[in-house]
């Protein structure tokens, strides 16, 4: 399975800061174990890949928050590559929540911190946000089409 960074094509590049996302992600992914998700963390990676600090304010303007959005919605991206694979037919939703688990291996105690993080009062929406997209995510990739309260209930229900 393909690393996130890799896989950041997938991820629509509509500012032109892409390239910074990507060098700047695995830096902090190396970091957050040790120094949590935090602005210090960000900006002493954004140092490690070489990144100017007005790029980076411009790259992930909420900070964090915007870095571990765009971790998730690579991590989603890998994910629905591999439910696009042969052998996904037969697994479905276990196959795709195994595939985003195995993108996250690498960084398991970085992807526990930003559990952690998330679960806070101040994070809880973004966590909450981030959960519904992978489910949905997870749904789309299976060619679910409901737009009725099963949309609703399936989301919900992966989600929890």
């Amino acid at each position: 399975m393909q690393a996130p960074r890799e896989h950041a094509e997938a991820i629509e590049n509509i500012d032109g800061f892409e390239a910074v996302r990507e060098a700047v992600l695995p830096a902090v992914l190396a970091r957050a174990p040790f120094d949590g998700w935090s602005g210090a963390a960000l900006d002493a990676a954004a140092r490690e890949a070489g990144v100017a600090p007005a790029s980076l304010k411009a790259a992930f303007p909420k900070g964090v928050r915007d870095v571990l959005r765009y971790w998730s919605e690579t991590t989603d991206a890998v994910m629905r590559d591999a439910m696009a694979a042969p052998g996904f037919a037969d697994l479905k939703i276990a196959f795709a929540v195994r595939a985003r688990l195995e993108v996250l291996r690498p960084h398991k105690e970085a992807a526990r911190r930003a559990a952690a993080l998330t679960a806070l009062p101040p994070y809880a929406m973004l966590g909450a946000e981030l959960a519904w997209l992978t489910a949905d995510a997870i749904w789309r990739g299976l060619g679910d089409k409901s737009a009725d309260f099963n949309f609703y209930s399936k989301r919900g229900v992966l989600t929890g």
